[in-house]
This record gives C-alpha cells, sequence and structure tokens, in this order.
C-alpha cells in the first residue's frame, strides 16, 4: 500500500530534506495539524479499518515515530502543485437586480445538458436554487473551486458544498485566453474577464462544458468528495484512481513552501500522476496565485 504525505513549512525554508529521518523535520505543530484531520477523515469513512492511520491514536511523538519505523519515502519532481481555496461569496435568498445568477442545487438528472445550454435555460422547471449571486465571475469561480461560504444581507452565512456536475469534460479556460494573459492564474483571468460583458464572459466560459451542482453543507462544515471536513493546508486533491482517499504526500507548492495533509478531494482538473491541489482555506491570494512544478515524496509501507 503506497501513502502520500505532504509537508507544510509554515515560517517557508527550502525543502533539502533526505531520505532517512524525514519526520523528524515535522514540528509538532504541523503534526498536530495532521492529526486532526486524520481524526476527521477516520470518524467520516465507513470503512476506518482499511487504513492503519485510522488504528492508531497518536500524539506528535507517536505520528512521527510511525513515519520514521513504517514508511520509507521515496523523491519525486516536476509534480504540478496549484492551491484551491473557500471563498466568501454575497449572496440573496431571493432574485433582485442585483442578485440575479441563480446558484442551482442538483436537478433530478444532472447529466442532460452542458453549460451552454444549462446558461441558455435548459434545466427543467423545478430545479432548486439555494440562492442567488451578483456576479456570474463569483458564481463560475465557486463551480471551480468547488464550495463556498455564502454570505446573506443580514451577514448570517451558510457552507454551500459541491452536490453533483453535469458529467461533462472539465476544459480550462485559460486554453482560451492564452493570448491575452502573460501568466496564468486565476487572478489575472479575473481581471481580464471583468472587462468584458457579462455576454462574453459566459462565452469564453461555456468552452468549459461542466457544469458543477451545489447542496448546502450539514453543520457549516465544508464536506470534500471522500466524506471528510477539510482543514486548511492539511488536505488536497488528486487523482482518485492513482492517490487513494486517506493517503499522505510531501509536496512543494512554492520554492520555500510545502504542506504536510491527507488526500482527501477530487477534481475535473486534478488528473495524473504529480497533479495535486491543495485545499488552503480562506486564503484566496495564496491559492489564486499557485501554479508551481515542485518536488514531491511519495511514501510505501516498509
Amino acid at each position: 500500500m503506497v501513502i502520500l504525505l505532504y509537508f507544510a513549512l509554515a515560517g517557508g525554508g527550502a525543502l533539502g530534506l533526505g531520505r532517512a529521518g524525514l519526520a523528524q523535520n515535522f514540528t509538532d505543530g504541523q503534526l498536530l495539524g495532521l492529526i486532526e484531520q486524520i481524526n476527521h477523515f477516520c470518524t467520516s469513512n465507513p470503512n476506518p479499518q482499511k487504513y492503519p492511520l485510522c488504528a492508531e491514536k497518536f500524539t506528535p511523538k507517536g505520528l512521527r515515530q510511525f513515519i520514521n519505523d513504517k514508511m520509507r519515502p521515496e523523491k519525486y519532481q516536476s509534480g504540478l502543485i496549484t492551491g484551491y481555496s473557500l471563498p466568501t461569496l454575497r449572496v440573496s435568498p431571493v432574485k433582485t437586480d442585483q442578485f440575479w445568477v441563480p446558484v442551482y442545487g442538483v436537478p433530478v438528472n444532472p447529466q442532460l445538458f452542458t453549460r451552454a445550454e444549462i446558461m441558455d435555460g435548459a434545466l427543467p422547471k423545478g430545479t432548486p436554487i439555494l440562492c442567488y449571486m451578483e456576479s456570474y465571475l463569483d458564481y463560475y469561480y465557486a463551480q471551480v473551486q468547488g464550495s463556498f461560504v455564502a454570505q446573506f444581507p443580514d451577514n448570517s452565512k451558510r457552507m454551500i458544498s459541491y452536490g453533483a456536475n453535469n458529467g461533462r469534460k472539465y476544459t480550462p479556460i485559460g486554453n482560451y485566453l492564452a493570448d491575452k494573459i502573460t501568466t496564468m492564474n486565476w487572478q489575472n483571468m479575473r481581471e481580464y474577464l471583468d472587462s468584458l460583458p457579462v455576454v462574453d464572459q459566459i462565452a469564453i466560459t461555456n468552452n468549459n462544458e461542466r457544469f458543477i451542482f451545489f447542496k448546502p453543507a450539514p453543520n457549516h462544515n465544508i464536506i470534500s468528495a471522500s466524506g471528510s471536513h477539510l482543514i486548511a493546508f492539511h488536505s488536497m486533491a488528486a487523482d482518485n484512481e492513482i492517490y487513494p482517499f486517506g493517503t499522505l504526500l510531501l509536496v512543494q507548492y512554492a520554492p520555500d513552501k510545502s504542506a504536510l495533509g491527507l488526500v482527501l478531494d477530487t477534481g475535473s482538473a486534478i488528473k495524473g500522476l504529480g497533479r495535486f491541489d491543495v485545499f488552503m482555506g480562506g486564503d484566496l491570494e495564496t491559492a489564486n496565485k499557485t501554479n508551481f512544478k515542485g518536488d514531491y515524496w511519495v511514501f510505501e509501507y516498509k
């Protein structure tokens, strides 16, 4: 069984990590965050007995010893690392002149239509509408992130999570903006798209046929595809056919930063070996700018 482990150097510092004694580089604070994420994963999983990490009740010292004694690391290079976040977006429970973009819940058959068809009104009458947004690009961004915090006019907040998708292929819209944007990240794409009329924004994003439907999150917690709550910088998305839920990874997401946590989520654009998306909580700025080819370490049981 292969386990991936990814390590966060909160204060920066290069990853000069050797093969032996890798866990000795992990601070108690970093391991406490990982332990909390492990506990969330194990308590939400219907078959925790399948996962060796769920068989233990760790302290930082115990987890450090577990990694040293029962795993061996192999280093890989040039993984593609991005970040995703949990944005807080203004919404209204009813449609108004300002809040006009419907946020759709899961229809009876979510896989009937493309994004363009849905945006053209193809969803059947009775499809649930959870709320309304004031910006189409906010809605598209929420779909790319997979979840968001809805902030209502009275300043109350509600967690909205991924519900389903329309079964169509995900296509990055950056493919259609390469001649417009020098450095490709969401922040730069958003600045360019904001300069266009809404009809052009919709036309460009319709090149991505994948459409995400949402549902209210239970207990106001963000829920991943694995069913576990997510903790910032201690969870990530990966290709689940290669990296099963509950795996651990050491992955570098900036020249002097990396992060420690579990693979708990998936993403339409997160496919293949060495492709990882680190959950960065409310740190939208870092998440939007993260697009890095970094080293990562795979741990196998001895």
